[in-house]
């Protein structure tokens, strides 16, 4: 018996050259993909990358936009990153809620806060980033919400963002101290002033310790670094007038 023929028209040879050919190319393509994606997430975990590497990370983030789907990328556009790449990246879809790096402390959020940095903030609750997180980074059991944060660290513009968007102004930390208790313990009297005006309650702390009381405790430091204490004074005056306020409406209840 005669083994079959096998006759192929031009046609056929014709549509096989091309399904090899089309295989040749997209295996190349995915040799390509993967080299850069393997150099992106290279290049996303170096510490204080130079002008050239960032340059870099941007062409990658430019010819595969998917990339911006890798962990670290927002943690590395927070770091390194301007505004708008931050802007650019969460559109592509980067975690605005990432955290969990050794190149920032905490989430992406939380080191927006502490670098200050109001646009990066407003841009991250806009792409829903979750304003409920709290420090509890490991080596920290502070527990402070974002509003603790940003009082700490003196950022009006911030607390006023923050208050903004329904943060607890009496939120209290591990040690039950509200944000107001961290503002005037660090001095920031605007912020204080802010918390006032917003009506913060004038509650003790796990030490029972007063707004009233810290803002006395700041005025002995003051006194014994030879600082100005007339700021301290009347950031007194303003709390002992508010919290006496809020002591009459109380009773007045």
């Amino acid at each position: 018996m005669k083994p079959p023929r096998f006759r192929f028209s031009i046609l056929s040879l014709l549509l096989l050259t091309a399904v090899i050919a089309v295989g040749v190319m997209l295996y190349q393509r995915h040799v390509v993909w993967k080299e850069a994606e393997a150099e992106y997430e290279s290049l996303i975990t170096q510490f204080d990358p130079s002008v050239e590497i960032r340059e870099e990370v941007r062409s990658l983030l430019e010819r595969y936009p998917v990339l911006a789907k890798k962990r670290g990328t927002m943690v590395w556009a927070t770091a390194y990153g301007d505004l708008e790449m931050c802007e650019t990246v969460l559109q592509q879809g980067a975690d605005p809620n990432e955290a969990g790096s050794q190149l920032i402390r905490g989430s992406v959020l939380q080191f927006a806060i502490l670098a200050k940095r109001t646009g990066l903030v407003r841009l991250l609750i806009e792409h829903e980033a979750d304003l409920s997180i709290r420090d509890k980074n490991k080596g920290s059991s502070f527990d402070n919400s974002l509003l603790h944060t940003a009082a700490g660290r003196g950022d009006t513009a911030m607390c006023q963002l923050l208050l903004s968007e329904g943060l607890d102004i009496d939120a209290v930390n591990a040690k039950g101290q509200t944000p107001l208790h961290l503002a005037i313990k660090y001095a920031q009297i605007e912020v204080v002033q802010l918390l006032l005006e917003h009506g913060a309650a004038c509650t003790k702390d796990a030490q029972g310790q007063t707004p009233r009381d810290v803002a006395q405790w700041r005025r002995e430091e003051h006194v014994l670094a030879h600082l100005d204490v007339e700021p301290i004074d009347k950031m007194i005056r303003s709390i002992e007038a508010h919290c006496k306020t809020t002591d009459d409406a109380m009773i007045e209840r």
